[in-house]
């Protein structure tokens, strides 16, 4: 399905770290999940995934347990807080590392990534932190349980999932973050 994306391990990549992940928007969701992929068809999401131990899952909401199971696996739960568009659900997985702080909200703000990319994830936290707080200067609070960027191969831009934003891993790391 063009709406759930395996980038294997790939010939050439520096990283040799295969990721999936969900592209629903405008109207795939339907591909990977039962729903009748309208704007007006809200939702709450929850997704619980088996994973290698060495795997981790991002999805929107937020992460309700991380239960070991048999055999070096474990499962990973999540579930969002308000109904979302279904083509707004997405979740990434696979050998993937974080680095996370907290808004002044208490909400944790996140940067997700393929085990082995190398960045200043630092200063995409202090960035985005920045910008957060102008938006909800103008605009009143961050709406949703968290922010979280994941950064993936072959990405082409951005796309923006309720507390969850897809982007190009090589343009996202680059360190150009703007200046004050």
């Amino acid at each position: 399905s063009s709406s759930l994306k395996l980038v294997p391990a790939r010939k050439g990549d520096p990283i040799q770290v295969p990721v999936v992940y969900s592209s629903s928007e405008p109207r795939s969701a339907s591909d990977w999940m039962p729903c009748q992929d309208r704007p007006d068809d809200r939702a709450i999401f929850a997704m619980n995934l088996d994973l290698r131990q060495d795997e981790n899952l991002i999805s929107n909401g937020l992460r309700l347990s991380d239960q070991r199971l048999e055999q070096g696996r474990h499962r990973i739960s999540y579930r969002t807080e308000h109904a979302i568009p279904t083509y707004l659900m997405a979740f990434a997985a696979g050998r993937l590392d974080r680095v996370a702080t907290k808004l002044p909200s208490g909400k944790e703000l996140s940067v997700w990534f393929r085990r082995g990319l190398t960045a200043d994830f630092d200063g995409v936290l202090a960035e985005t932190a920045k910008q957060i707080a102008l938006f909800e200067k103008l605009v009143g609070d961050y709406p949703w349980e968290k922010y979280s960027i994941v950064l993936l191969p072959e990405f082409g831009g951005g796309m923006e999932n309720a507390s969850i934003t897809f982007n190009d891993e090589t343009r996202s790391s680059q360190g150009n973050f703007g200046s004050d």
